[in-house]
């Protein structure tokens, strides 16, 4: 029995450059988040050797965003995790079902990826 899955998909412009993701919300359990796992495609004539980086940041907004003005921001932007995910470096990853699928379904182009959030305890001690 094939089961649908809702797949989130955001492509370049130029339409060189696209990225699945099975969901958008992350939820925190306390003492783990939910892994951020996709797939990455890119047109083989534009990769031409490059390395593909993804990297996970998150914004914390300390004012609303109505009171910005004249280029004054209340938020910060800060990355948590970098890899690189175009060649890639861990051929062994387990994939989840979604990926496997997509990989398949996508070709040889089609390259997974998967983020963790660090744990809350890293920060608090």
């Amino acid at each position: 029995m094939v089961v649908a899955v809702k797949v989130f998909k955001k492509t370049t412009p130029n339409g060189k450059f696209t990225v699945y993701l099975g969901r958008r919300d992350f939820i925190d359990h306390g003492d783990y988040c939910d892994p951020i796992d996709g797939v990455v495609v890119v047109d083989s004539d534009y990769l031409r050797g490059r390395k593909i980086f993804g990297q996970l940041a998150t914004t914390y907004r300390y004012g609303r965003e109505e009171d910005e003005v004249m280029g004054v921001k209340f938020s910060k932007e800060m990355v948590i995790a970098k890899e690189q995910i175009v060649p890639m470096v861990n051929q062994k990853m387990e994939m989840t079902p979604m990926q496997e699928r997509l990989v398949k379904k996508l070709g040889s182009n089609a390259f997974p990826f998967t983020f963790q959030f660090p744990w809350r305890h890293k920060f608090l001690h």
